[in-house]
């Protein structure tokens, strides 16, 4: 190995998504084998596994989220940038074409990866690109891993336990035991779509994206579509029958319609979500946190057809005294749907789903309010003979 060249590590996979296991193997790797810099490099085409879920960007934002504030890691899309599948062995071969020079490079891989190597893409060439750092566990079998790399390069000898060298211009291959950790990528894209927690398996900045980008949940496509625009289905056809159902609006007249705002507006929903069985209900003032919106309220219902009732009865209690809604999200699945009523977002969960969300903990600057209920509504209706069903059903024709 040609002296004062910087080490550096190369940890590739599709990191799908990339895990807490992933971070403290290389960790391991750097230290023992006193690395000054680890490269994570997404596979863009990955050729052995063809159930990726996240696009590429995703898996490679998620990546540079997780590695981020950690100087002696770096993320690259070498392999992006690349047309076809992302084979290994184009990718040693072009980073040593840009870097050769400067560095030697340690490729990072675990045992059953290396067990399969005959399958890789002129995997014989490999170690003449880079040293190999292989990953092994307590229960891992040795024999088998030093008899596959016998066979394949029958140059190398055991020159200590765990460290082969050929002296044939093929670089070195180490046998690293590394802690083993109950993580997969496949486990936790499960959890995902189980609405079961993930925090603690991923980087909390990882955890925050994956959530804010509806990844692994039902209702993303291979295209990565996200779950978001499904919940829009709805909402998009009724803006375009606006004009018409402005007309029939216009029929109910409210003789005591007062304009409600602020925290006004926040006590009359608040009354309506508790009247409705909305459970744990939470007040957040978000005012010095966000522009688009001032308060939040946040519940949940004990099943999805509970969280459908409640949006549909608040919107009709609520236009009985003149208050529009101005737009919701999700109320067909009825798993998180969003009222919008402009000064207050009201945020309705499937019990479940909140706590995969954790809006508490994400807008956990916002100051928390307290209400009291009041036994009777604040305002009164006058208009009683007005059919708000037959109303409702012209509006779910249209």
């Amino acid at each position: 190995m040609a002296k004062n060249k910087i080490r550096t590590g190369i940890l590739g996979g599709t990191f799908d998504p990339i895990h807490i296991g992933h971070l403290r193997v290389a960790e391991e790797v750097r230290e023992s084998q006193r690395l000054s810099e680890i490269w994570f490099i997404p596979a863009a085409s990955p050729p052995h596994k063809h159930n990726v879920e996240a696009p590429f960007l995703h898996r490679y934002e998620m990546v540079k989220r997780a590695i981020e504030g950690c100087e002696y890691f770096s993320v690259l899309d070498i392999e992006a940038r690349r047309k076809g599948p992302s084979f290994t062995i184009d990718t040693l071969k072009e980073l040593n074409k840009d870097f050769g020079d400067q560095r030697e490079f340690y490729f990072i891989l675990g045992s059953d990866a290396f067990l399969s190597f005959d399958t890789w893409k002129s995997y014989k060439e490999i170690p003449y690109y880079a040293n190999l750092v292989i990953m092994v566990r307590d229960k891992d079998n040795i024999s088998l891993i030093k008899n596959f790399l016998y066979k394949s390069w029958p140059n190398y000898k055991e020159l200590k336990s765990g460290y082969f060298n050929a002296d044939t211009g093929l670089k070195d291959i180490i046998l690293q035991e590394v802690t083993h950790l109950q993580i997969s990528s496949t486990d936790i894209r499960k959890r995902c779509k189980d609405a079961l927690s993930i925090r603690f398996l991923v980087p909390e900045q990882v955890r925050c994206y994956i959530l804010d980008k509806g990844l692994y949940l039902e209702g993303i496509n291979d295209n990565g579509l996200e779950q978001k625009q499904q919940k829009m289905e709805g909402k998009l056809a009724l803006e375009n029958m606006k004009k018409d159902l402005l007309e029939s609006k216009k029929k109910v007249q409210l003789n005591n319609k007062k304009e409600l705002k602020g925290l006004d507006l926040v006590e009359e929903l608040v009354k309506l979500v508790w009247e409705n069985k909305g459970e744990n209900i939470v007040v957040l003032d978000v005012r010095e946190l966000s522009s688009i919106t001032d308060y939040f309220i946040i519940t949940h219902g004990r099943s999805t057809k509970h969280v459908q009732g409640m949006v549909d009865k608040i919107q009709r209690q609520m236009r009985k005294i003149g208050v529009k809604c101005a737009g919701v999200e999700g109320e067909r699945e009825g798993k998180w749907c969003l009222m919008d009523y402009d000064d207050v977002v009201i945020h309705i969960f499937y019990e479940p789903i909140r706590y995969v969300y954790d809006l508490e903990g994400l807008w956990s600057q916002a100051d928390q309010i307290e209400f009291e209920f009041p036994e009777e509504p604040s305002y009164e209706v006058i208009d009683e003979d007005f059919d708000f069903d037959a109303f409702d059903e012209l509006e779910e024709e249209l």
